[in-house]
């Protein structure tokens, strides 16, 4: 091993096509491997890693962090990690929890495990408003409550930090130094080959022939819901605190196929608004990393449409949503539809649809359990009534 190995280390930012790119590394370890490249550990991100990283006081005992800095130490050639969390560069939540600096404690991680490797790191940046909107639809599929609004009044309060993209780049700069910081445009016409992928392999240096080596094909990897199930499921989780809703649930899986309103969340003055808070950023960002002579062509520029309207879930859109969702429902768990029921009635009442009719044209042609026999009642019963039993036990 020499000195001259690179530890890629792929940052994100979140929804730049992190998934797609951590499945192409993944599904082509072996390729990788044949080229002098290492994609540490099994899965398609390094999530744990970057957990492990964010406990200072206990990340040099962790046991992720121990095997995957090891595996890139005793690998004879060059390595890539890839997480989204790395992005962030302090983890969310209360002030103390934003303290933590992940570019200094990953730092510290490779000195103390002796990782000899010359950190190059990769960062993708997509233009803010257009971000904070998409952004917005993935923590809602994760759970949050919060209405958009409140979600943006949350990001301009902290200066819209979560997107300062040069704040971010500056801190991993002064780790690793800033000509090894390498930021790109998420930008299909900036990229190699117009593509993503091809564009990230080609910062990990392999040539046009080593690119031919590597799979790039993929199935969907994060698709988008429309803008009426956000909706949804952000009315839902706001009347009863927080959706339960997993991605192997099939409710949630259907609600993919509906297709819906798919406007956007943000409007024209919260796009100026952000864009504007940090346009000394990104011309910073753009002149310091990128190198533009016109810092402006960093990002496309804002237009915004006349006709925007703030999202709202009609009647009729909500009666289609809930169809699907009943339609998704396990037919042989009654208690399940009956949770359902009252989430979907008490979100149509918190939004333009009144709740007993709501669930006028939910409940009465949809109860299928009236029509099994008593055996199959009992039988899907049997399970939550022994979870009962057990609490008083």
């Amino acid at each position: 091993m020499t000195e001259q190995n690179t530890l890629y280390i792929h940052v994100g930012m979140p929804k730049t096509g992190t998934t797609a790119i951590q499945r192409v590394l993944a599904n082509n370890r072996k390729q990788l491997e044949a080229l002098g490249y290492i994609y540490p550990g099994t899965r398609e991100h390094h999530w744990p890693l970057v957990e492990g990283i964010r406990e200072k006081k206990r990340m040099l005992t962790n046991g992720c962090v121990r095997d995957t800095l090891v595996e890139v130490r005793d690998w004879d050639g060059d390595a890539i990690l890839s997480c989204e969390g790395f992005g962030e560069c302090f983890h969310e939540g209360d002030s103390a929890a934003r303290s933590v600096n992940i570019p200094q404690n990953i730092s510290e991680a490779l000195n103390f495990f002796e990782v000899p490797h010359r950190i190059v790191v990769i960062m993708y940046v997509r233009r803010q408003d257009i971000w904070l909107d998409s952004g917005y639809r993935q923590r809602v599929k994760d759970g949050l409550t919060d209405t958009f609004d409140e979600y943006f009044d949350n990001c301009r309060a902290e200066n819209f930090a979560l997107v300062d993209y040069l704040q971010k780049a500056d801190a991993w700069g002064q780790c690793f130094g800033d000509e090894n910081v390498i930021v790109r445009p998420y930008d299909p016409a900036a990229w190699l080959e117009n593509s993503l992928h091809a564009d990230l392999l080609g910062l990990l240096g392999l040539s046009a022939q080593q690119r031919e080596c590597i799979d790039m094909r993929l199935g969907p990897t994060n698709p988008s819901l429309s803008t009426d199930a956000i909706s949804a499921f952000m009315l839902i989780g706001k009347f009863l605190g927080k959706t339960d809703l997993v991605p192997g649930d099939p409710i949630f899986k259907n609600s993919f196929c509906y297709e819906g309103n798919s406007g956007d969340f943000i409007s024209p003055a919260q796009r100026t608004e952000v864009l504007d808070a940090l346009s000394d950023s990104n011309e910073t960002l753009a002149r310091k990393y990128l190198e533009l002579a016109a810092p402006k062509e960093l990002f496309p520029p804002l237009v915004c449409a006349d006709d925007w309207t703030a999202p709202a879930l009609s009647k009729e859109d909500a009666r289609s949503l809930i169809e699907l969702i009943i339609a998704a429902m396990p037919h042989h768990y009654f208690i399940y539809k009956y949770r359902m029921f009252v989430r979907l009635g008490s979100s149509m009442y918190c939004s333009n649809v009144p709740l007993l009719e709501s669930l006028a044209f939910v409940i009465p042609c949809r109860l299928r359990f009236l029509k099994k026999p008593l055996k199959e009642h009992v039988k899907s019963l049997t399970r939550p009534l022994r979870r009962i039993g057990h609490l008083f036990r």
